[in-house]
């Protein structure tokens, strides 16, 4: 059973789940020899047995597409308050061309116009 504090082959160590979908699981893991935060990725489900895993790079939750999207909406005077994976879309009219994607931020339900002078940096 895939579970946290799991060991893989004395290489990684299994910290939390980060998502799962039809195909398979991600897992934030320490790397034991160098210490390095990875993602694993697992193509099945739950269990270990004839199960095949990736080690992938991980993402920390400020992403540059986090980053850009907030700059954008901070320059014409609006803060979001709810920027997470969810309301991110990428779109492209050519799916071959990462270089023709379109970032689209969405649900401004609990967005904020900013007063004059108003940042949203923390102090």
């Amino acid at each position: 059973m895939i579970q946290e504090g799991l060991v893989l082959h004395e290489k990684y160590v299994l910290n939390k789940s980060l998502g799962n979908g039809a195909y398979g699981l991600v897992w934030a893991a320490l790397e034991i020899t160098t210490k390095e935060k990875v993602a694993v990725k697992f193509n099945g489900t739950k269990h270990l047995r004839n199960n095949k895993y990736k080690k992938r790079q991980i993402f920390d939750e400020n992403s540059l597409v986090d980053r850009y999207s907030a700059q954008q909406l901070h320059s014409i005077g609006y803060a979001h308050l709810d920027i997470k994976p969810d309301n991110i879309l990428i779109s492209s009219n050519n799916l071959n061309d990462a270089q023709s994607s379109i970032i689209h931020l969405i649900d401004f339900g609990i967005s904020s116009k900013l007063s004059e002078g108003e940042t949203m940096l923390k102090k």
